[in-house]
């Protein structure tokens, strides 16, 4: 292929593509030192024949030679492309401004050429894959493709730095020998990258990913969860081995894991499980957990896989959510249920000796916190701040939070103080807000307050006729209380410890209000 390059005319050869893991490179450029172009196709045509000359050997004798046998061979050839740099220059009449020039455009172009390779941007380099495998069009989210152009984009930044090093003095040298992965046509299955075992890739991933994003207790355990049934269905296979036909099926078999697994499948493994329950009439896993934890784990370990160069592309990239359908599960409760709960759940709480699980319901329903959040609070997380009482959520104590935005300060309702909650405070002899709850494996304190609450809604008529209802009803509730008191969203989730509402912008506004207008938000709310 001829070209002008500046004032003087190149061209270029492809090497073929089983070549390439012999010469370390995708392409040979040789500058033809003149201005003419009859005279550059004359030179090219000679320069072209020698190459030709030298893959015809390489395909021929290439596998019987050593490998310094072939770096000699190679490096006669390759002493040729950079004869096109040493021909430029060597050209007179260039001067300081020309010099310099030619520095900063090489400078541009390196910097250019970096940002694709780093990004994987394979349009710029599209026409030359295409002229190197000799065809008009061919599947360019193929693995195989994808490989050839970051290869070619490598050859571009290899020879820029070459150029780059001659002119600013240095001495014309091929690059250092690497290792490579050969790549095959488009039409061969491509050889995959080195890749580990699943079993040692995921304790890598849960350790690297785990640390560095400083994992949720329950977020570790789904992530081993998942890993764990990945495995029985797969086998402890090469991460490299993992198809988007394996992850596909994997996800076909998770959504039929029973919901309850009873003491006849102990030691059987998920997927045995599933085979043996095809038949039966059982609830399997819900499609928002499905999505949740089975498809956004896979996803996250794959992505990790393609960030190492364990698997070229992600294969978890065919898993696409669940389409959930419309559901009033954990919806609000209603002001006649609300009026009912609350009628008597003080009540049934102190007969059961524990009156505490009544003020987490009520501290619940008036702030929109999870139940976590209040069921691990201590005393000292219940103080005044800037002249208002209010509930310092964080991880202090133990307590194991959702998210980042679950960090916060929510104001105490005026009417959860008039119910009485300083004084049931200033009884307790304990550190914590209910001294009884143990923190559970998971770092969690509210088991025992979800299992009174759901038997007292069964008790109180609620749940047999709205099997949905349960403690988190409650943040609903405020949800939607807060929607209809008309307080913006973005303070809504400040509040409450949300973080899908509103820009960048307005969540920033709501975390920088005052204690005070916080209070005031609060206040709007009415509900016992």
């Amino acid at each position: 292929m001829l070209r002008r390059r500046g004032k003087t005319y190149q061209t270029r050869a492809f090497v073929p593509v089983d070549l390439q893991p012999l010469m370390h490179r995708a392409e040979i450029v040789k500058s033809m030192g003149t201005q003419d172009r009859d005279d550059a196709v004359l030179l090219a045509a000679e320069w072209n024949h020698r190459v030709l000359k030298l893959f015809s050997r390489l395909k021929t004798d290439g596998p019987k030679m050593t490998t310094d046998e072939i770096d000699a061979m190679v490096a006669r050839y390759l002493s040729v492309k950079m004869d096109g740099t040493e021909v430029a220059l060597a050209t007179p009449g260039q001067t300081c401004d020309d010099l310099e020039g030619t520095e900063w455009r090489l400078q541009d172009q390196l910097e250019t050429a970096e940002m694709d390779l780093k990004y994987n941007r394979f349009a710029v380099i599209r026409k030359d894959a295409l002229q190197l495998l000799g065809v008009t069009s061919v599947d360019e989210d193929s693995d195989s493709f994808r490989v050839l152009c970051r290869r070619l984009l490598e050859a571009r930044v290899e020879a820029l730095w070459a150029e780059m090093r001659v002119r600013q003095g240095g001495t014309l040298q091929r690059p250092a020998r690497a290792t490579r992965v050969p790549v095959s046509m488009p039409t061969v299955a491509t050889q995959a990258p080195t890749s580990p075992l699943l079993s040692k890739a995921f304790d890598t991933f849960n350790d690297a990913e785990g640390t560095r994003k400083k994992w949720r207790i329950q977020t570790r355990d789904d992530h081993r969860l998942v890993q764990r049934v990945l495995m029985d269905f797969l086998g402890d296979k090469p991460v490299s081995d993992v198809t988007k036909a394996d992850l596909l099926g994997w996800i076909k078999m998770a959504r039929m894991i029973p919901m309850k697994r009873g003491a006849e499948f102990k030691g059987m493994t998920i997927p045995a499980i599933v085979k043996a329950t095809l038949n039966q009439d059982r609830p399997r896993i819900a499609d928002k957990t499905i999505n949740a934890r089975y498809i956004s784990c896979t996803k996250a370990f794959f992505n990790y896989a393609e960030k190492v160069d364990w698997v070229v592309k992600s294969p978890a990239a065919a898993l696409d959510p669940i389409k959930l359908k419309k559901t009033t599960n954990d919806a609000a409760l209603t002001p006649d249920e609300l009026a009912a709960v609350f009628a008597g759940l003080k009540e049934a709480a102190t007969s059961a000796d524990c009156e505490g699980y009544y003020w987490i319901s009520v501290l619940a329903l008036h702030s929109g916190a999870r139940l976590d959040e209040i069921a691990g609070l201590q005393l000292t997380d219940i103080r005044e701040t800037e002249g208002v009482t209010c509930l310092h959520i964080d991880e202090s104590g133990g307590r194991d939070l959702k998210n980042d935005h679950g960090i916060r300060i929510v104001p105490v309702h005026s009417r959860v103080l008039q119910l009485g909650l300083m004084e049931y405070i200033a009884a307790q002899a304990g550190p914590r807000l209910v001294s009884n709850l143990k923190r559970s494996s998971l770092g969690k304190y509210g088991g025992p307050v979800s299992a009174f609450f759901n038997q007292y809604l069964n008790d109180i008529g609620v749940k047999k006729k709205q099997r949905h209802k349960n403690f988190h009803s409650l943040r609903h509730t405020w949800a939607t209380a807060a929607r209809r008191a008309g307080i913006p969203d973005a303070d809504a989730d400040e509040l409450g410890g949300w973080s899908k509402s509103g820009s960048q912008r307005s969540r920033t506004y709501a975390a920088d209000h005052t204690i005070p207008a916080k209070a005031a938000l609060i206040e709007r709310l009415k509900f016992i």
